[in-house]
């Protein structure tokens, strides 16, 4: 478990989350003008989980491991509009991953 306050983009996490949870927020919310920073300041034991995991992604390919978000939807909400939330969840997962593999490589 990782224990703190983590500031990302405009989601505040605060309490304790597992490492998994870290690293999914980490490529989910990265941006060029913070991966600098972030480098610098993230423990090594933190961003050498963060370069496995980078490792899992084949961006060639579009290979990689599936990530999600559990969550409910109002009655209201279509199949198309969930459809199009996991789509433009996984885009930023996809977005982070190839940012940060290009910082990191």
């Amino acid at each position: 478990m990782i224990r703190g306050v983590v500031n990302l983009r405009h989601e505040m996490l605060e309490g304790e989350i597992t490492q998994n949870e870290f690293l999914a927020c980490v490529v989910r919310h990265a941006v060029p003008e913070q991966i600098e920073a972030f480098m610098a300041q993230c423990p090594a034991d933190l961003l050498a989980a963060l370069r496995e995991r980078l490792e899992m992604y084949d961006t060639a390919t579009g290979i990689g491991p599936v990530t999600f978000r559990l969550g409910t939807y109002a009655p209201w909400v279509t199949d198309d509009e969930i459809a199009e939330s996991q789509r433009q969840d996984q885009e930023r997962v996809w977005r982070g991953v190839r940012l940060l593999k290009g910082y990191i490589d």
